[in-house]
This record gives structure tokens, sequence and C-alpha cells, in this order.
């Protein structure tokens, strides 16, 4: 009969832990977009279906602008007070705009509410031709927008100039990395296992003495 060494045993005190949230999970989903529309004084409402750290909003734009602006508040909507993340100079790729806020540790209960809103900016204004009138025809490119959905989410709402705009909602996904929901269960002591590693040592002992 073999047995475990001492320091084996010892190794046995260990905190046991359930790994706690490894990648992000897609919470919000309202998405594809199926309709668009301009502005910048608004904000998209959201409600965390997800405990744990808000990692990253997927929005989406419809053009390549670039110069694009972020700004993320918790609470519901209409919020006036500081934001508690800003960013600028973003611009999407592929139609979409990831912001990543994996460093603004945002913690959420489920239920949770945040506001957040993009500024698309204009495009640049078109330069008329050196000696003043054109007699052409300019044909001018379709503004950047936001993508939006016929208003289907239904955790919370698109705010314009702090009232609801019942009508649309924007196109976007939120993910979440979510937290660990097992507390931490302490195996065993080191001085606790010694008179145990003793019993078993005697035992063998004995069993010896008998065999032989």
């Amino acid at each position: 009969m073999r047995f475990m060494s001492i320091s084996g045993l010892a190794a046995l005190s260990m905190v046991a832990m359930s790994s706690a949230a490894g990648a992000a999970v897609l919470d919000q989903n309202n998405w594809p977009a199926t309709a668009n529309f301009f502005g910048s004084n608004w904000q998209q409402e959201v409600r965390s279906g997800i405990a744990g750290q808000l990692t990253r909003i997927e929005i989406s734009i419809l053009g390549e602008p670039n110069g694009l602006s972020f700004s993320l508040n918790r609470g519901q909507a209409w919020q006036a007070d500081a934001n508690d993340v800003e960013l600028s100079n973003l611009a999407p790729v592929g139609g979409v705009l990831t912001i990543d806020l994996t460093a603004a540790n945002i913690q959420l209960d489920i239920g949770d509410y945040f506001v957040f809103s993009v500024f698309v900016p204009p495009p640049a204004p078109i330069e008329p031709p050196p000696g003043g009138i054109c007699a052409c025809v300019i044909i001018l490119p379709s503004p950047p927008s936001l993508g939006a959905t016929d208003d289907i989410y239904d955790d919370g709402e698109l705010y314009v100039a702090g009232l609801p705009f019942s009508d649309l909602d924007i196109a976007f996904r939120t993910y979440v990395e979510p937290a660990s929901t097992t507390d931490p269960v302490t195996v065993g002591e080191p001085a606790g296992l010694l008179p145990l590693a003793a019993g078993l040592a005697a035992l063998a002992a004995f069993r010896r003495r008998k065999a032989g």
C-alpha cells in the first residue's frame, strides 16, 4: 500500500475556485440595421442582461467617416452630468464602430442601465470651383449616418434632446465578461494535515508488522 508523503499532503492545501469569466459574451443584440438617421444630440439607453464587466460595444455606421466621438454614462436616459467615458478620433471598419471599454472597468449588475452616444461629423462642404459659379451638375455623396432598427429593442429607448424617440433605436451589440458566481472554497490547511499524515504512517507501520 502506497501513501502520499507529507509534502504531497501539504500540496492539498490550496484554494479551489471556479474559473472566473473568460472571454466576453454577447449581451444585448439590437442588430442588424434596417434604417438610418442623422443628428447628434441623442442618447441610446441600454439595459444590462448579464452581471459582469462591459468590455465592448459595436455600433452600426453607414458610410466610412473619420473623426467620430463616443460617450457613455451610467444610469437611465436622459443623462446630463459628466460622462463616465469619452473617446474621440474614432473610425468604423466595414460599417461597424467598435468601442473597446476594457480599460474603463465598467461593472454592471443585471438590470443596470447606461446610455451611449456617437457623434458622426457631417461631410466636408464642397468648395466652389475657381472662378465662382459652375454650370454643371454636382452629385453629392450620401452623408454618413447611424444604423438603426425599427424600435424593436425592448430594454431601452432612443432619446433625442432629452425626449424619447419611439420610432427607432440604434443598431448595436454589447459584450460583457461575466462575473464569477462561485466563492473560493478552502480545501485544507498544512497544519491540519500533519496529524493525518502521522496517522497514515503509523497505520502503514502496523500493517507491515502484521504482515511480517
